[in-house]
């Protein structure tokens, strides 16, 4: 007879806890790692951090382990600080738990940094600096879409660490004085850049960053951000210098890369690098340096070797001297482990009045621990509370008919036969969300209905009488295997069907995921999408990693999740995965695999539209070669490498060179493609703007009159592609000098760009904007004064307020004031917005200098008329 867990919560016994006692919740002391707890939290209390090491470091596979030491050990440091009655100074313990299969060493930076900075806002910290560029970084990451100031759902965001905007914008606001006044609306969110911007230029990151968080490209946000955060730290301590704080993270193998990489561990080190780096000291009488008040605790399975990956920087770091490493924390000892049999597990039994299973545990204590005893070189046996908890599970469900034999004599042995003991239909299920990864109700019903899990209720099957499933740390309701459980359930799918069978399984949620991933337009790219795709980069990432699934499928499905992207949306979770994909594929199909050249190009492209147009174009030069080797110099993947060679080309500066690069394509792909074939219609259409940009308006202009109708006619009047190509050839009708003609065509336009785009569409509002300047332009100020006035409220709400487009729209609202006899008033426009653009673009970008121009042009105006 099978034993159900759930029938002992109805038997009579001592009070004692309704759940099985587990040995991987039982803590044991160990007293000298909490004392040097204790002693490097007291050094920061009195600021004295600075006089040993910044990071005390424990390492090793810990039996409660390492989360357990480090709850008692913070919890006793609290209960101490709560004791001393004298002692009025705060102290901000930030705790984080990484402890999640959604968790990986190529977790963006911004997203680990996300983690790290609402783990501090918990403790009561403020992290404005790094608010404001994190809050520039996702507008970037999610283009053409409004963020929308509301509060999140429970665990809506957590899978990516974004933040809850709502609480980042009202502490934006309260940084800078200014009450966020709705979050129901962006009002709030344009009238709060302007503010940080000039509160930006007298903060710490200034004095070391130029111009604004708005003007730096996505990398350059991602890269300072470790600094930036930090100087969040040492703020907080110069404004309240009687403060302490220490960052505690368990959990840090999840993100432990095992070389040097700008990844999340290089974000860690590098922030701790810049606290210990700050020769400020706090005022008189105190005088200690603000690094002493600061501190770090990390606990991982593995050595921290910082100095081996770091030791190069430019500004090194003593990593030898700054990072302590306790010794390595092992399994339970054998006291530990019998006083937890004895004193715990049988304990339980008995008091559920399960006589007979609390003697079984009792008469074989001996054949319990060496099934579960871990043997390591030079040191004593160490038991992993894992193996332990699954021989009581082993005695409980056999007891009956159990013998010693049962448990096997290895750590291993006892895994495998624990789960050969499952009854068919249990292994089956467990099996199957195995698969899954981290799995909720939703994920089991979808199985369920599938008909791969039977005659078993959610609740039961990740109950806490089970000890090898816990609740995913950052996913409400979510679930997920213990480590070696997950590994041994994949590893039990031995004869083919039953492989076949999890394939089928991963195959399915794939679909699911695909679906839940669908977008139409970029706008609707958000949480649940999102979402979506970072389950599916683990579920291939992992797969492919234990074997279930083949290199060829993975790559197929990587490429096809890749595929209904364009440009910048999710780029923080997209870079690693198509990095892996690239990898991956030169790993397991070769270098001259087809797939293999489409991740590469995938990969280059994503870096170009991220702004590194040089290296992209260093990318697409170097596939070229092979692509033409195997796919042959006809081939249309080979005429698409050489589009983008051209592109980047004239992206990185060279425009002349572009254009003729495009010229030489062009009758390559009307040869193979065919005159009518969108990419050969994209190729005149950059021909005729490399064109134009090379300082040719009228050749362009005829080039794009030629071009419209054969696009019009292949991909009909309203596709984006056919509307952008008469926006060119209004834009070209304007450069060679017809503005009345050019403003017709914009006239024409308009309508159809707000029935297929949008109003909001930024592709809409320029269009707007040039209706406007043209209006100008041929003769009617007033009139195009009203459209820019029109325009402005439009563009903050859904470019933003410091969009380059939203700055020209106040400036030509300036001039064109100036212009009819108000300079005066032009010029009260003109100072803040000047003041904004150095922000947003720095001093000497050309905009700046022009309106500066302008603004030197009106103060003479003044002054001639005030003589």
């Amino acid at each position: 007879m099978r034993y159900h867990p759930a029938s002992a919560l109805s038997l009579p016994g001592p009070t004692m806890s309704d759940s099985p006692p587990r040995a991987l919740a039982l803590f044991t002391d160990r007293n000298e790692q909490r004392a040097n707890i204790d002693a490097h939290l007291e050094r920061l209390r009195l600021g004295l951090g600075h006089t040993q090491g910044a990071v005390l470091s424990f390492y090793g596979v810990g039996g409660v382990g390492k989360t357990t030491l480090r709850e008692k050990g913070i919890a006793d440091f609290r209960a101490k600080l709560a004791r001393d009655r004298y002692n009025i100074a705060p102290f901000a313990l930030a705790e984080l738990d990484l402890d999640s299969d959604s968790i990986r060493p190529d977790l963006p930076v911004a997203l680990f940094l996300g983690r790290v900075r609402t783990a501090l806002r918990k403790a009561g910290l403020a992290t404005p600096l790094f608010d404001y560029i994190y809050l520039t970084w996702l507008q970037a990451e999610h283009p053409d879409q409004a963020i929308k100031l509301r509060r999140h759902t429970q665990g809506e965001g957590a899978m990516a660490g974004l933040l809850d905007i709502a609480d980042l914008i009202g502490n934006l606001g309260a940084a800078v004085g200014l009450s966020v006044p709705s979050m129901a609306t962006a009002q709030g969110f344009n009238k709060l850049f302007p503010r940080l911007g000039e509160w930006f230029q007298h903060s710490r990151a200034h004095q070391r960053f130029d111009a604004s968080p708005q003007s730096w490209s996505q990398r350059e946000r991602t890269e300072r951000m470790p600094t930036v955060l930090a100087l969040d730290l040492l703020e907080a301590i110069a404004h309240h210098p009687q403060t302490a704080l220490c960052l505690v993270i368990d959990g840090f193998e999840r993100v432990q890369s095992r070389e040097s990489r700008p990844d999340a561990q290089w974000a860690l080190a590098t922030l701790v690098a810049e606290v210990l780096h700050c020769a400020d000291t706090l005022p008189p009488p105190d005088g200690k340096p603000l690094r002493g008040r600061i501190g770090f605790i990390v606990f991982g399975r593995e050595k921290l070797r910082w100095a081996e990956f770091y030791g190069r920087e430019r500004v090194r770091t003593d990593w030898a001297r700054e990072i302590n490493d306790q010794a390595e924390l092992l399994g339970l000892t054998e006291d530990d482990a019998r006083g937890f049999l004895i004193e715990k597990a049988a304990a339980w039994e008995r008091a559920q009045g399960r006589h007979e299973i609390a003697g079984l545990i009792q008469r074989h204590l001996d054949a319990v621990l060496r099934a579960a005893a871990e043997h390591l070189p030079g040191r004593p046996p160490s038991f992993l509370p894992y193996y332990l908890d699954l021989a009581v599970l082993m005695i409980r469900d056999n007891a009956g008919a159990f013998t010693p034999d049962l448990l096997g004599d290895t750590p291993a042995e006892l895994e495998r036969r624990f789960l050969r003991n499952l009854a068919p239909g249990h292994l089956r299920a467990l099996q199957a969300l195995a698969v899954a990864l981290e799995f909720d109700r939703g994920i089991f019903d979808f199985l369920r209905a599938r008909g791969d899990i039977e005659g078993h209720d959610f609740a039961w099957l990740v109950g806490e009488h089970w000890s090898f499933v816990n609740p995913a740390g950052d996913r409400p309701g979510f679930h997920g295997f213990h480590r070696h459980m997950q590994a041994s359930l994949i590893a039990s799918l031995g004869p083919a069907e039953e492989k076949a069978w999890a394939r089928d399984i991963l195959t399915a949620l794939l679909d699911r995921l695909f679906e839940r991933m669908r977008f139409e337009r970029p706008a609707d790219f958000g949480p649940v999408q999102e979402s979506a795709l970072a389950d599916a980069i683990s579920l291939l990432r992992e797969h492919v990693a234990d074997g279930l699934l083949d290199g060829e499928t993975a790559l197929t499905r990587a490429l096809a999740f890749e595929e209904p992207f364009e440009g910048l949306q999710a780029a923080s979770l997209r870079r690693p995965f198509l990095d892996w994909t690239q990898q991956t594929a030169h790993r397991l199909l070769g270098a001259g695999h087809p797939d293999a050249l489409v991740a590469r190009s995938n990969f280059a492209s994503l870096i170009g539209n991220a702004g590194e147009s040089s290296t992209a174009l260093q990318l697409f030069r170097a596939l070229l070669p092979d692509i033409e080797r195997v796919l042959g110099a006809d081939h249309s993947n080979t005429l698409i490498t050489r589009a983008n060679i051209a592109s980047w080309t004239g992206d990185a500066g060279h425009p002349e060179n572009a254009l003729t690069l495009f010229r030489e394509l062009l009758p390559d792909m009307q040869r193979l493609l065919g005159p009518g074939h969108p990419a050969t219609l994209v190729a005149r259409n950059n021909i005729a703007f490399w064109t134009g940009k090379a300082g040719n308006p009228e050749a362009a202009l005829k080039l794009l009159q030629e071009l419209l109708p054969d696009v019009e006619r292949i991909l009909g009047h309203d596709h984006p592609h056919a509307l952008g190509t008469r926006a060119n050839i209004a834009r070209a009708t304007w450069s060679t000098g017809k503005p009345a003609l050019a403003l017709t065509l914009f006239q024409d336009l308009l309508p159809a760009q707000i029935r297929v785009l949008g109003a909001e569409h930024p592709d809409t509002l320029s269009a707007r904007y040039d209706i406007a300047s043209l209006t100008w332009d041929t003769g009617d100020p007033t009139a195009a004064l009203v459209l820019f006035h029109t325009l402005l409220p439009e563009q903050e709400q859904a470019l933003g307020p410091d969009h380059l487009d939203t700055l020209s729209t106040r400036e030509s609202i300036a001039a064109l004031t100036g212009s009819m006899g108000e300079p005066a008033a032009a010029l009260s426009l003109l100072h803040p917005l000047l003041a904004d653009m150095e922000r947003v673009l720095g001093a000497g970008h050309s905009f700046v200098l022009d309106t500066l121009a302008l603004v030197k042009h009106l103060e003479a105006m003044t002054t001639r008329r005030t003589e």
